[in-house]
């Protein structure tokens, strides 16, 4: 398992900062206890100093805080506290209005499989190059379109899966803090019974989505960010309903390109 991050210890997974259907108005950040104990903090923020700061004392293993007086186009830091503990500084930038044409570096990286008990000398250098050249790029948006974690046989492997997502989680971590994050689940990412419990369980993107079909537990996702309208599907058999409402949204928005 290879650890490109700093491997300090850390009380906390995360934080990140998590992309929305609006992200101009607002974004989600996110951390969770590293002990599954209180994942109790406070999260600070701001453009030029961090000056705002948001108490999270909600008894509950993982923090979800929304971010929503923030403004267009602009780069805001923040950071977390936990007692005399305190996370590396984080970054990201709003997107510009919908429909404003502006210039903004978005990387598609998938099939990372993350899993702690699967080593493979190859496969790690590769990655390690994928890694350092993200980390040059600074993307303003970083999607990781499925196959995220090695994914495990049946739902008894539910604790295996979390150990998959938790090396994710420190794996990319530096990379993770410097970007918007996009999250995308594949059949990997979603365990044996398909659920999708433990990828929402990681990555908290409820209610930032286009629409969630409980009977099929489908997830999928819509916004824009700029002058570009996005739409990522969770293997929905009603693609082309999706897309066709996508098109609407992306021409009521203003954007130029889906």
């Amino acid at each position: 398992m290879f650890l490109f991050s700093e491997n300090a210890i850390s009380p906390i997974l995360g934080p990140i900062a998590l992309l929305t259907p609006t992200p101009h108005t607002w974004i989600r950040i996110y951390w969770r206890s590293a002990d599954k104990s209180s994942a109790e903090g406070i999260p600070r923020y701001g453009r030029n100093i961090i000056d705002k700061e948001i108490v999270w004392r909600e008894k509950s293993d993982r923090a979800v805080i929304d971010l929503r007086d923030i403004e267009p186009d602009t780069e805001y830091k923040y950071k977390v506290l936990c007692g005399n503990w305190e996370s590396e500084i984080g970054r990201f930038r709003t997107a510009p209005e919908p429909g404003r044409r502006n210039t903004a570096r978005v990387i598609f990286l998938g099939d990372i499989h993350a899993d702690p008990e699967a080593f493979d000398p190859r496969q790690e250098e590769r990655l390690k190059v994928v890694y350092e050249d993200i980390a040059r790029s600074c993307p303003d948006v970083l999607v990781i379109d499925g196959d995220n974690v090695g994914g495990v046989a049946g739902p008894a492997d539910s604790n295996k899966l979390a150990l998959q997502y938790e090396t994710l989680f420190r794996q990319f971590r530096s990379i993770f803090l410097k970007t918007l994050l996009a999250p995308v689940p594949g059949n990997h990412d979603v365990g044996g019974d398909r659920t999708r419990s433990i990828f929402l369980d990681w990555f908290p993107v409820e209610g930032t989505l286009l629409n969630q079909e409980p009977h099929e537990s489908r997830l999928i996702w819509s916004g824009t960010y700029g002058g570009v309208h996005f739409c990522f599907l969770d293997e929905s058999p009603h693609m082309y309903e999706t897309v066709t409402r996508t098109l609407a949204d992306a021409r009521r928005s203003g954007a130029d390109f889906l």
